[in-house]
């Protein structure tokens, strides 16, 4: 026979069994009711408010593309046929819009040059600043190869 001294107590359980059910219990009864009353909201306002099917079917503009790979075709044929077609753009006028490739052969045909040749190259007529509020710019406009002119 095991011999009780009065010194030592009997250790008390970590977990407080009653407690724990209880609050599962709670918890469970909580969930319950909170579905309950989120049905009970959600019919409601599907009486509150009357939807057509019309609006059940499409959200509000603006749309996403049905179909991105069949637009993207028809914008492309509608840039080539304005690129690759003849078309009266001001007939008053007489102007009209012929095709891209026609377009670059009349103008190498011509001889036309893309840019107009100057005499002189112009002086720069930008003032760049040598520094700024955090110290001297490093790196001047026109990369470090270009002559400096002054310094």
């Amino acid at each position: 026979m095991e011999e009780i001294r009065p010194d030592v107590h009997p250790r008390a359980p970590d977990v407080d069994v009653r407690a724990i059910t209880r609050y599962g219990i709670a918890f469970v009864l909580g969930g319950i009711a909170t579905i309950f009353g989120l049905m009970a909201l959600f019919n409601y306002y599907l009486k509150e408010v009357p939807v057509s099917q019309q609006a059940l079917r499409l959200p509000p503009a603006p749309r996403l593309q049905p179909s991105p790979p069949r637009d993207l075709q028809e914008m492309r044929a509608a840039e080539d046929s304005v690129l690759n077609g003849y078309a009266w753009v001001n007939p008053d006028q007489g102007v009209v819009r012929i095709p891209i490739a026609r377009a670059m052969d009349l103008l190498i045909r011509q001889n036309l040059r893309s840019r107009p040749q100057t005499a002189q190259p112009a002086k720069d007529p930008v003032t760049v600043p040598n520094e700024s509020g955090m110290g001297p710019i490093l790196q001047q406009p026109g990369g470090p190869l270009r002559k400096q002119s002054g310094r």
